[in-house]
């Protein structure tokens, strides 16, 4: 009877100690999450500038070489796909901080 209460009490002591870590780390995630959010908004701007900017650019000397003849061995499809995969690369991102930021609570 007695070893039945230790083994109570130690059980207990174990799923008090795992709850304090699993709230430990949920804390600890969450800041992280914070932090990681708050670079990738900063940045977001200047990159979504460069990458959209690029972009477009590429499209456009893209099309211009190809239909004025002045470069007849222009790599067309290529300078295109390196165009739409910038801006791929920018719709990913803003997954990636959509994916990071909480939604509101419907309480």
């Amino acid at each position: 009877m007695i070893n039945d209460r230790q083994g109570f009490r130690e059980s207990r002591l174990a799923g008090t100690i795992g709850s304090i870590l699993l709230n430990a780390m949920a804390i600890a995630w969450q800041m992280a999450r914070l932090l990681i959010v708050a670079l990738l908004m900063l940045v977001e701007p200047i990159l979504g500038f460069v990458l959209c900017g690029l972009a477009v650019v590429g499209v456009i000397v893209s099309v211009i070489l190809k239909f004025s003849g002045a470069a007849p061995k222009f790599p067309f499809w290529s300078a295109i796909a390196i165009s739409v995969g910038l801006y791929l690369a920018f719709l990913v991102y803003g997954v990636v901080v959509r994916t990071l930021v909480p939604l509101p609570r419907e309480d």
